[in-house]
């Protein structure tokens, strides 16, 4: 029984220690160790919030917010860069503190040592994210309006319509937004339940871009572009919370 015990943390330890790594650093690690890679290493929060559940809340600045960021990090890095400090210095290293990151270029075999310390959550190549090519809506032809627009097809929606007779168009569906106001002749407001939570009625109609375009992703506007929306036929309980005229400055910053 002893012996079966210790086959089994054997077996976890096998299976579960790549879990820190992606696959690709998998592979340099069993086929390539001594290749030089750039790589990004993401660090465990060493802080935790605390007070849950408190009904009174003191209200923190943004300042408050960075400064307690900046502590985070350093607190989670400060062991790592500690234990491997000579090794460091020969390393090109670039603290990534947004992220809780380093950027590090360095042998794959040093990889192998650290990956499975306690403080490391993830270690990934550092690699370029490209994005969609932006498709003009001018060089769309009449006859592709109908069709699953480009940025559907990244996310797989026609795949997922086709596979096994499904058509999946939202029928029957709620959806819940919460957002700005949004242009209601674009369009079928039969599809649309709305409510301002706002008190400013002044700004009724100030900002309606953010919520047409997240309308326009879910359902697609009347004018024959349903079909290029994620769930053409659902019902949308829409909430207008925001009116400023800013939101996607808003909602980068946070």
């Amino acid at each position: 029984m002893f012996g079966l015990l210790i086959y089994f943390l054997i077996f976890c330890n096998s299976v579960f220690s790549y879990q820190q790594i992606s696959h690709s650093v998998e592979l340099l690690i069993d086929h390539h160790p001594d290749q030089i890679e750039t790589f990004l290493i993401h660090f465990q929060h060493v802080f935790h919030k605390k007070n849950k559940g408190k009904k009174h809340r003191v209200k923190v600045s943004n300042q408050d917010i960075l400064r307690r960021h900046m502590q985070q990090v350093k607190a989670a890095q400060s062991k790592f860069e500690t234990d491997h400090l000579l090794l460091l210095e020969e390393y090109q290293m670039k603290s990534l503190w947004v992220s809780n990151s380093l950027r590090l270029t360095c042998p794959v075999s040093f990889i192998e040592k650290i990956f499975k310390r306690n403080d490391i959550r993830y270690i990934q190549l550092d690699s370029p994210v490209y994005l969609p090519k932006i498709i003009e809506s001018q060089i769309l032809e009449e006859q592709e309006i109908d069709k699953v627009s480009e940025g559907l097809k990244h996310l797989r929606i026609n795949k997922l319509r086709t596979s096994h007779g499904l058509n999946l168009l939202g029928e029957n569906t709620k959806i819940g937004l919460i957002d700005t106001a949004f242009d209601s002749d674009r369009f079928n407001l039969e599809q649309i339940t709305s409510k301002d939570f706002t008190s400013n009625k002044s700004h009724l109609e100030a900002n309606t871009k953010h919520g047409t375009y997240s309308l326009g992703i879910l359902i697609g506007s009347k004018d024959g572009r349903a079909h290029t929306a994620i769930a053409p036929k659902a019902h949308i309980y829409h909430a207008k919370v925001f009116i400023c005229t800013a939101c996607v400055e808003c909602w980068i910053f946070f």
